[in-house]
């Protein structure tokens, strides 16, 4: 009986996961459409830092790793092109993105031999 139940429960989970997927993939290709300007990147970041950690949660670390991938791709970019800091997206903004893509470039792995 108990065991029927949280298998029900994760049925439920896992159904309102998809729904949260359909309806972030939904607001990314409308933001990115319709290029809402100055807050769109922090928006279309937020979307993406999201749908990574569904992705994540529901097991699908091929796609949560190509989110956090384009989420700290953009992340460098605003920082190459000086997006950040005053009137702008702060440092600050952007703690929470970093540490949810921080295990991309600081895997234990050795660089190959020259």
């Amino acid at each position: 009986q108990k065991l029927q139940q949280q298998q029900q429960q994760q049925q439920q989970i896992t159904l309102m996961l998809g729904k949260a997927t359909s309806l972030y993939e939904l607001a990314y290709t409308l933001v990115e459409r319709e290029n809402l300007a100055r807050g769109a990147t922090f928006f279309s970041m937020a979307i993406i830092n999201n749908l990574g950690m569904i992705h994540q949660a529901m097991g699908r670390e091929c796609k949560a790793n190509k989110c956090f991938g384009h989420l700290l791709s953009t992340i460098m970019a605003m920082v190459y092109h000086g997006c950040t800091g005053a009137k702008r997206i702060a440092p600050s903004e952007l703690e929470g993105f970093l540490r949810n893509t921080s295990y991309l470039v600081s895997r234990n792995e050795a660089a190959p031999a020259a």
